[in-house]
């Protein structure tokens, strides 16, 4: 049986099928403002054949333009399609730490029937566009910030409250003489520190936390992660499929649920 999950973000399409319950097919391409022409050629790629029925769930911030075209597709909110997208990749996580490019979310209590969670108020300091708005200001790629903070030797305080008291930050330490490395990753540790006191704030941090969304890619978050809230190797979990969570959710709603 062919279930395929597709997650529409504000920045990105992804793409799952499953086949009996295990990944079969991924692919994720950035839409740059045209999520449905990225949608079809995803669909495209991954050369469904048109003999063989499946079952859809989409799910994803840019959904309800899909669902005006075609309301009889299911759709899957984003909390409930993340949720499930983790507890099949990790089963045994406890909280859910996810940053995309313009969306954070906390999801925490996982073995629960409720878990708990809280979401950022759409501002870019706690998500993927804060940093790459500061890659630009210090005059880097974005796709190089992981090399980058690799050659960090300090940690220096900056703001991750806000992206222009960031900037106003950058541009005192490299008056200081900070070196653009040191930056980033102060910067890493500032949104993370912003996130677990905006965010997170009183709730429990069950573990083991699954790190999931676009910002995984990032290893000085991941390494501010884990000194924030404390957590050892073990505790924090960053899966293979990380940045394909809410479609691998939105694939195991979908079996059973619309068969084309």
């Amino acid at each position: 049986m062919l279930s395929l999950g597709m997650d529409i973000g504000t920045s990105t399409v992804k793409l799952v099928l499953l086949r009996d319950g295990a990944m079969a097919k991924q692919w994720m391409a950035v839409h740059h403002g045209r999520p449905f022409a990225c949608l079809k050629k995803g669909l495209s790629a991954l050369e469904l054949d048109a003999d063989t029925p499946f079952s859809l769930c989409v799910t994803g911030s840019n959904t309800e333009a899909l669902l005006e075209q075609a309301p009889d597709i299911p759709s899957f909110g984003d909390i409930p399609a993340i949720v499930e997208g983790v507890r099949q990749i990790v089963p045994q996580a406890g909280s859910v730490i996810e940053i995309g490019s313009q969306g954070a979310r906390f999801i925490t209590d996982l073995q629960s029937r409720a878990p708990q969670f809280a979401v950022n108020e759409h501002c870019a300091g706690g998500t993927g566009s804060f940093f790459e708005d500061q890659m630009s200001r210090v005059g880097c790629k974005l796709e190089d910030y992981s090399a980058l903070v690799e050659q960090a030797q300090s940690v220096p305080r900056l703001s991750g409250r806000c992206a222009v008291f960031a900037k106003t930050d950058i541009i005192h330490r490299q008056q200081e003489g900070v070196s653009t490395p040191d930056i980033l990753l102060g910067l890493c540790y500032a949104m993370i520190r912003n996130y677990k006191a905006t965010i997170v704030r009183r709730l429990p941090v069950c573990k083991p936390v699954v790190f999931c969304g676009g910002v995984t890619c990032n290893s000085g978050v991941i390494r501010a992660i884990r000194d924030v809230f404390d957590l050892t190797e073990e505790e924090l979990i960053v899966p293979e499929e990380a940045r394909f969570e809410a479609a691998i959710g939105a694939a195991c709603k979908a079996e059973g649920a619309f068969t084309l």
